[in-house]
């Protein structure tokens, strides 16, 4: 008896293990980061099944949304700076993580170095001696508020420019207003630009280089101009350089944010005098919202997927995706890349746009399983139209069978060592092979309370070891993992009440009239001999 308490709980324990075993399969990944696979800036690894891809660190987010769910990706600061930050003079934003921090503008420092980093700071010139320049140009001269002698538009007056050039002005140490990059301060050129100085009533010559007329190498809508006895590249609104080949917004500490890794690139419109970002492949337009290139779209033609709208950003129309969408058309749902629903049979990822969020839909009338993430028939709970011992359980919005280890099938009619036949059952005994509820185990199971009998390969009653309903001379056996009656030749049936033939003679009923003809043959032959000899001694 305690031998098969001890066996019954040591299957129960082997039980509980592999349903553990299983349980932990569907709850976590195989897959485990070691640290060491994501090495990019601000990435972490996340597990995918039995692999892996890269993620943003919380507060940073990827540069292209079309590649999340890939190895090769590139994060970004989530905050984005709008230009409303940092109100100071000579200031800039600059993102750190989900928050910003203010700092000083190209060709100027701050005051006090200790506050770098924060948003309450100031800036001030590099230079920092009035009326000269500052001493990172090599064209400096010995006397302050004057060009050095090599300049040929040099005045014999200090702090003025030659009367040879076009648009000096009546008051002496002041430019024309006719440029445009004149300052309040009479006689200062404005310090948004590279290649002025704070000394009044001077012109810094650190960016200026010949340029010819006939060759026009002056870009960007630059014109090249007369100046003194040389021709000079007169640079438009918002550029700069030796022939106004760089642009102030294109500068990457500045506004526009264009991102050459995705075919974007930074131009100068000389119509409206002012740079923006263009895109490289001729059938896409630059979304100065999303802030990528991408296909357009006709407003009212409908040609955008997923619920999405064409809605017109500047010149042009852009489908607006909706949440969980991506594509130039918003056709790729986001989320499908990771759901895997295509590897189940039937299964498709689709877009539901009243909940917008992606699911896994199924065809030939199945449901999809998401606890068992595939397509498959749904049970009835009231009926309970599973087998092998599984349950009608209802997940999201439809039921579906749970099955027990070692089974699976929409109803969890199949058994694995009963499809690997490891267990066989006679086809004429009625039984088929399903899994013992109280073991756990596969075996030939029989209808009406029978058990299958090994040895016999039938269904069959059982039987007790203390009240013993066996007939015909039978013992109540083990046979397998069940008690029956072990009937003797010639003998079958529940408790061999059955002859194996009754048109002939048993074995044994054969051997015990062949003895018995023996002995009475013996006999009448002694009988006759003794009967001859007594007449024999009587007639003398």
């Amino acid at each position: 008896m305690n031998k098969c308490v001890i066996s019954f709980l040591l299957i129960c324990v082997a039980y509980v293990a592999d349903s553990l075993s299983i349980d932990s399969t569907f709850n976590r990944d195989k897959y485990e980061c070691g640290g060491t696979e994501c090495t990019g800036e601000n990435q972490r690894c996340i597990p995918k099944g039995n692999d892996y891809f890269c993620d943003c660190q919380k507060d940073f987010k990827l540069v292209d949304e079309t590649l999340k769910g890939i190895k090769d990706i590139e994060c970004r600061d989530k905050y984005e700076c709008l230009g409303t930050e940092c109100t100071g003079e000579n200031q800039i934003c600059i993102p750190k993580g989900n928050d910003y921090f203010c700092d000083c503008q190209k060709d100027f420092k701050l005051v006090d170095e200790g506050k770098k980093g924060t948003k309450v700071i100031q800036c001030k010139d590099f230079d920092t001696t009035p009326g000269e320049l500052s001493t990172r140009f090599n064209y400096l001269t010995s006397t302050p508020g004057e060009l050095p002698t090599r300049f040929k538009y040099l005045t014999s007056t200090r702090g003025e420019l030659s009367t040879r050039f076009n648009y000096l002005t009546s008051t002496p140490g002041e430019l024309s207003t006719s440029l445009k990059y004149l300052t309040s301060t009479p006689g200062e050129l404005s310090t948004r630009f590279k290649y002025l100085t704070s000394t009044r009533g001077e012109f810094s010559t650190r960016s200026k280089s010949i340029c010819d007329e006939d060759r026009n190498d002056c870009v960007n809508g630059a014109e090249c101009l007369q100046l003194g006895n040389q021709r000079f590249c007169h640079c438009l609104k918002g550029t700069y350089g030796d022939k106004c080949q760089h642009m102030w917004d294109c500068d990457e500490r500045y506004n526009l944010k264009c991102n050459y890794k995705n075919g974007e690139i930074c131009a100068y419109n000389t119509t409206l005098e002012e740079s923006e970002c263009l895109c490289v492949e001729s059938e896409l337009q630059y979304d100065t919202e999303q802030g990528k290139c991408k296909k357009t779209c006709v407003v009212g033609n409908h040609d955008c997927e997923n619920g999405a709208i064409c809605k017109t950003v500047g010149n042009y129309g852009f489908c607006e995706c909706r949440l969980g969408t991506t594509g130039h058309k918003c056709e790729r749902v986001t989320d499908c890349d990771f759901m895997n629903c295509t590897n189940t049979t039937g299964g498709r990822c689709d877009y539901d746009r009243r909940l917008e969020i992606a699911k896994c839909v199924c065809d030939n009338g199945l449901k999809y399983d998401e606890y068992a993430y595939e397509c498959r028939e749904i049970c009835n709970p009231q009926k309970n139209d599973c087998q092998n011992g599984a349950m009608c359980e209802k997940e999201g919005n439809y039921s579906f069978c749970r099955c027990i280890p070692r089974s699976y099938g929409h109803k969890c009619e199949i058994v694995d060592d009963c499809e690997s036949q490891k267990v066989i059952c006679n086809e004429n005994s009625g039984a088929r092979c399903g899994i013992n509820m109280d073991f756990r185990g596969a075996e030939c199971l029989c209808d009406n309370g029978l058990k299958y009998d090994e040895e016999s390969l039938t269904c069959r009653e059982t039987c007790n070891f203390y009240k013993n309903k066996c007939e015909n001379g039978a013992h109540c056996n083990r046979i397998g993992a069940y008690l029956f009656c072990d009937c003797p030749p010639g003998y079958f049936g529940h408790r061999c009440e059955e002859v194996t033939d009754k048109g002939e003679y048993s074995p044994l009923l054969f051997i015990l009239l062949c003895i018995t003809s023996g002995f009475l043959l013996i006999s009448t032959i002694t009988l006759v001999i003794i009967f001859i000899k007594f007449r024999s001694r009587r007639n003398k």
